[in-house]
């Protein structure tokens, strides 16, 4: 069953009015979950992590073979 706007409406309608801070301050969570905020610094460093990948290809490496690497390094020891 699809759960409609007049559905949440009716829920909130049927709760105590102390509880609307604690379900809007969630569903302010949820909306910033859904919809994250990226830095534009981080954005900036990415962009710079990806030009540098083009020009120095042999700089990449396979993350599932670096993880296997480091398993066996670091996590297997007796």
């Amino acid at each position: 069953m699809e759960i409609t706007i007049k559905d949440l409406q009716n829920n909130l309608k049927s709760l105590p009015s102390s509880l609307y801070g604690v379900v809007n301050e969630y569903l302010n969570l949820l909306r910033e979950v859904a919809n994250p905020e990226i830095p534009e610094w981080q954005k900036k460093e990415v962009r710079k992590r990806i030009e540098f990948a083009k020009i120095h290809p042999e700089s990449l490496v396979d993350f599932d073979s670096f993880m296997n690497d480091f398993e066996k390094e670091h996590l297997n020891e007796s």
